[in-house]
């Protein structure tokens, strides 16, 4: 018998997404799915809160999600995670924004992060016994999960995603190669900084929406991308400069053409660095593991 439906409102660096779905023997039936694009890692200030333009948007975007999500009269989850986590006043508008709208906001801790895209990883790909190394390259952060029969045993989290590494653009079109060099650096710094290394793995399930659009643009319709493969996606898009030319390659998702590169040039360098050789997208990911969360906290024993 399926279980009943609960909502989940995700409120990520570059999208708010309202889920209400049903758990089945199949994994989950997707009642309603809503997207607003709200970019909030990209209007951090130079303080490094977010501003009040971005304050708004989130706002606007919970407003209709919020309210759309009552209509369905399911326990609702709303969590946060480099959107607040990384900013410095994100507490403070979890506090004010849930009041204001009669619900709580959950700011995920990195590793809460990692954790919930690692179990939706695991419970979409059916409970596989053998070692998993799930990655998520999101709007404002970038985790890296393993482990194996469900349990997470490490974990690493970059504080740099799509939308946040983006800003080294500095809004620049074409994009040049110095700022193609400024992103890469970046990257390898924070790398270099970690006190935990992942495993060599041949396959990395990644469970992003720019591992998607990354496949799509490769034609690889078995949603596999090599590490060659994404080396030659990298020169394609570095080579595009332009926004124009960006947008007119086949497979391209207008939403993710100013993020799309910075979010590939993570996933190369991570896939170097722990000599991953390919990537594989997978069905679940952050958002399949906190509606397993949020299944479990309605209906305990689920």
């Amino acid at each position: 018998m399926s279980a009943q439906p609960v909502g989940l409102v995700d409120i990520g660096s570059n999208s708010v997404v309202l889920v209400v779905a049903r758990a089945d023997a199949l994994g989950w039936q997707v009642l309603e799915r809503v997207k607003r694009s709200a970019r909030l890692g990209a209007y951090i200030d130079d303080s490094g809160a977010l501003s009040l333009a971005g304050v708004e948007r989130l706002r606007l975007a919970l407003r209709e999600l919020i309210d759309r999500a009552r209509l369905w009269n399911v326990p609702l989850r709303l969590t946060a995670t480099a959107s607040l986590r990384n900013v410095s006043n994100g507490v403070d508008l979890a506090q004010q924004l849930g009041s204001e709208f009669g619900a709580a906001i959950e700011i995920l801790s990195d590793q809460q992060e990692a954790g919930a895209a690692f179990l939706g990883v695991w419970d979409a790909e059916r409970r596989p016994l053998e070692p998993l190394v799930v990655v998520d390259v999101g709007g404002g952060s970038a985790e890296v999960a393993w482990g194996s029969q469900g349990h997470m045993d490490g974990w690493l989290s970059i504080p740099l995603g799509g939308v946040r590494l983006s800003s080294l653009q500095a809004g620049a079109d074409p994009v040049e190669p110095i700022h193609v060099a400024a992103m890469k650096a970046v990257i390898a710094d924070q790398l270099d900084d970690l006190q935990v290394q992942a495993p060599d793995h041949r396959t990395a399930l990644a469970c992003s929406g720019s591992i998607r659009r990354l496949c799509a643009l490769a034609g690889r319709d078995d949603q596999t991308l090599s590490r060659a493969e994404l080396d030659e996606l990298v020169e394609r898009l570095a080579r595009a400069g332009s926004r124009a030319e960006r947008l007119a390659m086949p497979g391209m998702d207008p939403d993710r053409v100013d993020v799309l590169l910075p979010a590939a040039l993570i996933h190369q360098a991570l896939a170097h660095r722990y000599r991953w050789d390919s990537y594989r997208l997978s069905a679940g990911g952050l958002r399949w593991g906190l509606l397993c969360g949020a299944l479990n906290a309605a209906h305990p024993g689920h």
